[in-house]
């Protein structure tokens, strides 16, 4: 767990992080049902770890940051994450978080998704 805050807390680690969770989120979005048959297991495999509970709180602890970029990234992650994991209990503690107005009015197409 000490490592996990210390990447948060260093603005290259946090940086690195976003970037990573971005790239789930691509790979999830390569993910076609129609594919299913051809690549079923690589997939399936794909698609139960970007979906765990550790994969879905990640966005959650990315929030904590103050830079305004990165949580807007963040919170575009999650709308696209939103059809694979359940931020509906988080809603209240991502308001609080975020204090950009732009930001808070993307986090509203998060809730419409949710």
């Amino acid at each position: 767990e000490n490592s996990g805050s210390s990447v948060l807390s260093n603005p290259a680690g946090l940086k690195l992080l976003t970037r990573v969770l971005m790239l789930g989120v691509d790979l999830l979005a390569d993910l076609s049902p129609t594919q299913n048959n051809s690549g079923e297991s690589a997939d399936g495999a794909i698609l139960q770890s970007l979906t765990t509970q550790e994969w879905c709180s990640m966005p959650m602890k990315i929030l904590s940051s103050r830079s305004a970029n990165i949580q807007r990234q963040t919170i575009e992650t999650m709308v696209q994450m939103s059809s694979h994991c359940d931020f509906a209990n988080d809603v209240l503690q991502i308001e609080a978080l975020v204090e950009d107005p732009e930001i808070r009015d993307l986090l509203k197409t998060v809730q419409l998704k949710i």
